[in-house]
């Protein structure tokens, strides 16, 4: 794991290629290398999703729960968490070629 020395935009951090198999987050502009999870975390992961999805479905909410996707909170930071819970209401859908969801704060 490591981080860069040069500073980006969010813009710039999503031109960096995503098929090398490295998972990257931008923070405060800094691209930073993560860990990628084992099989126990996978399996964690799974299960959390699995329950979340559940109560979502059984509560009837407007929700949306996603793995594993970029989330771009500033010109300097994006994130990329296990597993990520949003209310429908807070999400806009992001144009352009490579769509993405688009945090709204």
């Amino acid at each position: 794991m490591g981080t860069t020395a040069v500073r980006m935009t969010v813009d710039e951090f999503a031109a960096l290629p995503e098929d090398d198999g490295v998972k990257r987050e931008l923070i405060d502009g800094a691209v930073f290398e993560m860990a990628s999870g084992g099989p126990v975390h996978e399996t964690v992961k799974g299960n959390v999703i699995i329950e979340l999805a559940f109560w979502i479905k059984s509560q009837s909410l407007k929700a949306r729960l996603q793995s594993e996707t970029r989330y771009h909170l500033s010109e300097s930071m994006s994130f990329n968490p296990t597993y990520q819970w949003s209310s429908a209401a807070r999400l806009i859908p992001r144009v352009g070629a490579r769509s993405r969801l688009r945090r709204i704060s």
